[in-house]
């Protein structure tokens, strides 16, 4: 448990909580950019680390199942406009769909 929940060296956020900040840091960017598309490759791995960490089988296209709640789930989207600014929620919704239909494993 200790590994999912390591700290980012820099900061005392989880290190998936770093990376969701940097992603939506400028929401002006493209979704699809290589630079919102590297965050996102780091985004996925987490994901992934944690889910190996905690033993969680998560089935195929689990990275299109979260763009999907990020974009069209009203709950979701008010949470994450509420925590980060408006518009966090399509932008991560986006960027995480292009990246699941984008690199298929």
């Amino acid at each position: 448990m200790g590994e999912a929940l390591k700290k980012s060296s820099g900061t005392k956020l989880p290190k998936l909580e770093e990376l969701y900040k940097k992603l939506v840091s400028d929401l002006s960017r493209d979704p699809h950019s290589k630079e919102v598309q590297e965050i996102t490759h780091d985004i996925a791995n987490e994901i992934k680390k944690q889910n190996e960490a905690f033993k969680v089988d998560v089935g195929e296209n689990y990275l299109g199942y979260v763009a999907d709640l990020y974009l069209s789930d009203s709950i979701y989207i008010k949470g994450i406009d509420e925590k980060y600014e408006k518009g966090a929620s399509e932008f991560i919704g986006k960027a995480l769909k292009f990246y699941s239909e984008n690199n298929k494993s």
